[in-house]
């Protein structure tokens, strides 16, 4: 069966973010530039950026100070107006390989511009990226034979997650040791939903949800079916929605909302209102779910972590419907098309 190699990656997460906990206190020695901060910029590209994304929200939410998320073209191409802003920033570079040209160029403007500390994020330690960066956050715990990105992905973003929370002054190993029972968990829970819908071509079309630091989360969720089956997936802030942005949703449409602590009613009332409205089919992802009606579906997230802790518990789900639904296509997510594990250029973007 195709997809065999990509499958077991997204079902070893578990495995991965024990090797994690078990490893923390060694990772937790280098911490105290993360406490010395006095604004984050973190980048990427693709999966990584997204990533970046839901960190840079949690930075602030956490550690109470300026934090940002900017693609790594962007900073190569506008560093002035990129790295901008009072105070010394820290870039923390994220790359599952260390050898995306794009991040890499980023890293020499950022010194140009900002002249402050570069931490790479990554699941090579011995690449380039972690040698340029004068720290180095190693998440090879998550590295997978496989082009795209799951396993790898979700440590890094827990990773990152677990080094913020630690800085903050949170219980950070107590939530990561948590988090190998809580994957097993919803991968089990997320098994069948993600069979029956990847599986049935009634859904034609693919909406992931998030507002707050599940934007992130949402737009990588919608990057996997993409890159895994090509199927229409659509990422935006959930109460966009109603702007225009989902004008197409209708009876062949899968909506996916990641429920924030903040604002999940304010979220679950814009699924109720397309589910009635355009006849979609919901699924909300959360603590407390709640299923309301036909076409009404709950995915459970672990409530004995923290916010920040639930944002990798929700991709394995869209990594499941990616292979189901790659399957139906007839297509192999473990040789994707037009892909492949990171981008190198022949020369420099400016």
């Amino acid at each position: 069966m195709t997809g065999e190699r990509t499958l077991a990656n997204i079902l070893s997460q578990p495995e991965a973010w024990g090797a994690l906990a078990d490893d923390w206190p060694r990772h937790a020695r280098a911490l105290p530039a993360f406490r010395a901060a006095e604004r984050l910029i973190f980048t990427g590209c693709g999966s990584a950026w997204y990533a970046a994304q839901a960190l840079a929200h949690t930075a602030t939410a956490l550690m109470g100070i300026p934090a940002r998320a900017v693609p790594s073209s962007e900073i190569a191409l506008y560093p002035a107006v990129t790295c901008a802003g009072r105070g010394e920033a820290m870039l923390i570079a994220l790359s599952r390989s260390g050898r995306t040209s794009e991040t890499l160029e980023a890293v020499l403007a950022f010194r140009r511009a900002a002249r402050g500390p570069v931490w790479a994020l990554t699941a090579e330690p011995d690449s380039d990226l972690a040698r340029m960066a004068d720290g180095l956050l190693d998440a090879s715990a998550g590295d997978e034979d496989g082009i795209v990105q799951t396993r790898s992905i979700s440590t890094m973003l827990l990773f990152g997650l677990v080094a913020l929370a630690e800085a903050a002054g949170q219980p950070a190993q107590t939530a990561l040791d948590r988090m190998p029972e809580a994957a097993h968990a919803v991968i089990k829970a997320a098994q069948p939903l993600a069979e029956m819908f990847g599986s049935d071509a009634t859904f034609a079309r693919f909406f992931f949800l998030g507002g707050g630091p599940w934007r992130g989360i949402a737009s990588e969720a919608m990057l996997k079916i993409k890159e895994m089956s090509h199927a229409q997936s659509e990422a935006f802030h959930t109460l966009e929605l109603r702007h225009g942005l989902g004008a197409n949703a209708d009876e062949q449409s899968l909506l996916v909302a990641f429920l924030s602590g903040r604002a999940a009613e304010a979220e679950r009332a814009v699924l109720d209102e397309f589910r009635a409205g355009q006849g979609v089919t919901t699924v909300a992802v959360g603590p407390a779910p709640g299923t309301d009606g036909p076409r009404s579906f709950g995915l459970a997230l672990s409530a004995d972590v923290p916010e920040w802790a639930r944002l990798p518990l929700a991709l394995p789900f869209a990594q499941l419907t990616g292979v189901a639904r790659a399957r139906l296509n007839g297509l192999n997510p473990d040789e994707p098309q037009n892909l492949r594990s990171f981008i190198t250029l022949e020369g420099p973007l400016t």
